[in-house]
């Protein structure tokens, strides 16, 4: 099968075949892999989140070896700029959603749902449930309130998160941590990424995807490499084989993801990552690895 890519018309026009190359991609799994090899789940469907769903299939992983936590700020941070890896890493996986609490919609859902901030937690922690599931991983959240829009702080200062986290992790001693690089200067993000070097966290993924337009963030990315100097190393990882079902997982956060306008951009970033490495595979996903630990 044929990945889709964009063509020299830019990022709008990728969408639509990305779509119809996921829906081939999930034909094929339903006729051609036996079902007790599938992890089968139904989420909400974007247009009726409370009642209307869709069943998302991938293959179901087997993971072995060192568990990888990953401490995401939010639910859908690590499926966005790390769910190829998620998918590929082979190891056993749990992640941890530090600032679940949160009120905040996609933009298309403000005038057709009215829901408190319970209401839409709940969804979040459903969504992140859902991927976790098709992950074949485990998921907790801590349930901290995500940084009010605008104020530039986070609700946890850094010592109160290292303790948080310590108290989270304490079941998961012996784990390798994986966190956000903070290259987006979203308070809870660089909140996040601190914390989890006290903790001994040495391999960050590039959060360059959480950007509406990820094109506009080169401010950021400026910023970031002054901020870790020669601190982080880059490292490109091919995902080219489970691009598609990052796909899948990426459909799971309907809270904050609309398909059919948005899905097309963080596959379009891992499409740009793999060119400007120069990979021969055309998909990869940006991580950061700290030199001295």
């Amino acid at each position: 099968m044929s990945l889709p890519e964009p063509d020299v018309h830019g990022v709008w026009s990728f969408g639509p075949t990305l779509l119809e190359s996921h829906r081939e991609h999930l034909a094929r799994l339903a006729v051609a892999v036996p079902q007790e090899e599938l992890v089968t789940r139904a989420v909400p469907t974007a247009a009726a989140l409370h009642d209307a769903e869709e069943w998302l299939s991938v293959r179901r992983r087997s993971r072995r070896g060192r568990p990888l936590v990953a401490v995401e700020p939010h639910a859908d941070d690590m499926v966005l700029s790390a769910g190829g890896f998620a998918l590929t890493c082979g190891r056993p996986l749990h992640t941890v959603t530090v600032f679940s609490e949160g009120s905040s919609l996609h933009y298309e859902y403000d005038n057709v749902v009215r829901a408190d901030r319970s209401t839409v937690t709940q969804w979040r922690h459903r969504e992140s449930t859902t991927a976790s599931e098709l992950l074949s991983a485990t998921s907790e959240s801590l349930g901290l309130a995500e940084a009010p829009v605008g104020s530039g702080m986070s609700s946890c200062g850094v010592t109160e998160l290292v303790d948080f986290l310590s108290d989270a992790l304490e079941r998961w001693r012996g784990a390798e941590l994986l966190a956000p690089a903070a290259v987006s200067t979203h308070p809870d993000h660089l909140a996040v990424h601190t914390a989890a070097r006290k903790l001994g966290c040495t391999l960050f993924w590039d959060d360059t995807s959480v950007h509406g337009g990820y094109a506009q963030s080169v401010d950021d990315s400026m910023l970031f490499s002054l901020r870790v100097g020669a601190d982080l190393a880059q490292d490109d990882i091919d995902i080219t084989d489970a691009v598609l079902d990052k796909v899948t997982l990426l459909r799971v956060y309907r809270t904050q993801i609309r398909p059919e306008r948005d899905l097309h951009k963080p596959i379009r970033y891992n499409w740009t990552t793999a060119c400007r490495a120069g990979l021969a595979s055309p998909y990869a996903e940006r991580f950061h690895r700290l030199l001295h630990p």
